[in-house]
């Protein structure tokens, strides 16, 4: 009997199996899946950029239930929209939309902020051109559960987003 290869986590340094199944999501192969515990899916070939404290990562419909949470919590939406909280099937044909970008940009779209730490889901970042604007004056925006308020989560993504947006091949911003 073959024995399951095993592989060092870039992220962390621990031992890692491969993950059993291919993500319902996004059709792709096998990849390698957190060793500890799963809270939050982290597919390797997903992540977009790495932080002291955060990974930032495409999402997938398996965030189904985070992207919930996170727009159901009272206190987050006292400043978003019209503050009323959102159904499942919202939070799932937001993240459709979502996907979308990762086709037509290397450099836009949406990402899950998780904790390397804790694994935990944060909230999310984007980083686009609205429509209407030139792609060289994109727009930067995140939404973060309220426990993590308060922490540097924000500014750190940020500053993230922004410096690659600078490095990205084509200029994706004007200096």
């Amino acid at each position: 009997m073959r024995q399951k290869r095993r592989h060092r986590d870039r992220f962390s340094k621990r031992l890692c199996v491969p993950y059993a199944h291919e993500s319902p999501a996004t059709k792709q192969e096998p990849r390698f899946q957190w060793c500890s515990g799963v809270r939050a899916k982290l597919w390797v070939v997903n992540v977009f950029l790495e932080t002291d404290r955060m990974i930032l990562r495409r999402f997938t419909l398996d965030d189904v239930d985070a992207v919930l949470a996170l727009d159901t919590d009272p206190e987050v939406r006292k400043f978003v929209e019209d503050g009323e909280p959102v159904n499942r099937q919202t939070a799932t044909s937001t993240i459709e939309h979502w996907l979308g970008y990762y086709e037509r940009s290397e450099s836009f779209g949406f990402w899950a902020a998780i904790d390397k730490g804790s694994e935990e889901f944060l909230g999310w970042f984007h980083f686009r051109a609205p429509e209407g604007t030139p792609s060289n004056e994109p727009e930067l925006g995140y939404r973060l559960i309220s426990s993590a308020w308060g922490n540097g989560y924000a500014t750190e993504g940020s500053r993230a987003l922004i410096d690659n947006g600078f490095k990205s091949e084509g200029g994706t911003c004007r200096r």
